[in-house]
């Protein structure tokens, strides 16, 4: 597999791995450390461009508002955070989606949804229903398709949320409001309605490289077994397939579950679409074997 001058290289880096190998009996290498070998060296030998086909990922962030409390029936002496924050992120959105729109290439690779900045969470910390909150938070998420001219697109997301935030912030009095009395500056009290916009960190990327051998197998699996087959795209994020991706290896993914259960309270998956998984799976090791 390779001479001994790398193995014994191998050994003086992992002393631990070499112990257990031989207390286990055999003096060969595992199966893992072959395959991660033989991929570091297939790599080394193979002088070439790969063209991946990348997922930003998911970025989470929260935007908090805090405001002036008061009783509901005088709603014209207080910032209302729950009005500020939902008129505040539809400007935010607006933004985005000028700076972020859909792209060609979404429909050549197949993506089910173009970038997307939404939220999903919202907080606030209770009281009467005659009640006007001192404070809100919405957190939601950013999951982008990889085809922005952007070098770190994480940082270019982040550095243009947090400009929209601070250009509202800047300019909170042009911001719409609801009604007559809906005000996001109190001047008699100096106050101005203010949003303060926090990130969590951002997930791994996960990226495919269409031209693989695996890709390629897995669609003519799954053609033989199901009839037809449609690969696609989301804007999601495997920190575990971006670790085996790391290694050099050719990953691919597909499920046999229900996309309409995804995430579901009630999500399952049927026994019918199990079995054509594993079908699907046998006619893979099928197929790489003649190679």
């Amino acid at each position: 597999m390779f001479d001994e001058d790398e193995e014994d290289k191998y050994k003086e880096r992992n002393p631990e791995n070499s112990l257990k190998r031989k207390e286990s009996g055999g003096g060969g290498k595992s199966t893992l450390e072959e395959l991660i070998r033989e991929e570091e060296k297939k790599k080394e030998k193979i002088n070439r461009k790969d063209y991946w086909l990348r997922c930003g990922g998911m970025i989470p962030w929260k935007l908090h508002v805090t405001e002036k409390l008061f009783h509901s029936g005088l709603a014209h002496k207080a910032i209302n955070p729950l009005e500020l924050s939902m008129d505040a992120l539809k400007e935010i959105q607006s933004r985005f989606y000028e700076d972020f729109p859909p792209h060609p290439q979404e429909q050549i690779y197949g993506f089910a949804t173009a970038s997307t900045m939404k939220p999903t969470q919202w907080s606030y910390p209770g009281g009467g229903i005659n009640q006007i909150p001192g404070e809100c938070t919405i957190s939601g998420d950013v999951r982008l398709t990889p085809f922005y001219n952007v070098k770190d697109v994480v940082k270019d997301v982040v550095t243009k949320l947090q400009e929209y935030v601070d250009n509202i912030n800047l300019n909170i009095h042009k911001l719409e409001t609801r009604g007559p009395v809906s005000k996001y500056v109190l001047p008699d009290d100096d106050l101005r309605g203010s949003l303060t916009l926090t990130f969590d960190e951002a997930n791994s990327r996960v990226a495919f490289d269409l031209n693989f051998r695996g890709y390629h197998v897995l669609c003519k699996a799954t053609e033989e077994v199901i009839g037809h087959v449609k690969p696609y795209s989301i804007t999601g994020s495997l920190p575990l397939i971006r670790e085996l991706q790391d290694e050099g290896f050719d990953v691919q993914t597909d499920g046999y579950g229900l996309m309409d259960t995804y995430h579901a309270q009630n999500e399952y998956c049927l026994y019918t679409d199990m079995s054509q998984g594993y079908r699907v799976f046998a006619s893979i090791i099928a197929q790489l074997e003649e190679d």
